[in-house]
């Protein structure tokens, strides 16, 4: 069977694919090695405005986990955002190791183009499971394949 390239096209600014979040999910899967990488790569030029992470197992040490952008070229990466998990908690900028916490991060209205990647950056703790969401938008105007 030979490969057929999909037809893209724009629509209109209002086009229900335009308002409605693309919600996009890191992690969750099993334990991330220290220094691993869950990634989504953008289909699409997309916005992307929030983080909710949540402790699905509890960690045995205290880490940073941080919300990375990787340009589409490889050659860029960018911090959007970080969170400390530990002890010594403090609202907004760190959750306790339980299972069952969770954060919320603003994104801002970082872009990412097509082939760009959003990833979750693990500390050094090798036992924590997270489930992490991420509220996307696509940006009005950019191709859809029909």
């Amino acid at each position: 069977m030979a490969f057929t390239a999909p037809t893209t096209k724009s629509q209109a600014y209002d086009h229900a694919a335009y308002i409605t979040p693309v919600e996009v999910s890191l992690g969750g899967a099993g334990t991330m090695s220290s220094g691993a990488v869950a990634r989504y790569t953008a289909f699409t030029s997309m916005i992307v405005k929030s983080a909710t992470l949540a402790v699905g197992v509890a960690g045995t040490n205290t880490s940073t986990v941080s919300i990375i952008k990787v340009a589409a070229a490889g050659t860029t990466t960018s911090t959007l955002a970080s969170l400390f998990i530990g002890t010594g908690v403090v609202a907004g900028t760190s959750i306790g190791t339980a299972a069952g916490q969770n954060a919320y991060m603003s994104l801002g209205t970082t872009t990412l183009l097509q082939g760009d990647q959003l990833g979750l950056l693990n500390g050094i703790d090798v036992t924590l499971q997270m489930a992490v969401g991420i509220e996307a938008y696509i940006v009005p105007g950019a191709n859809l394949t029909v």
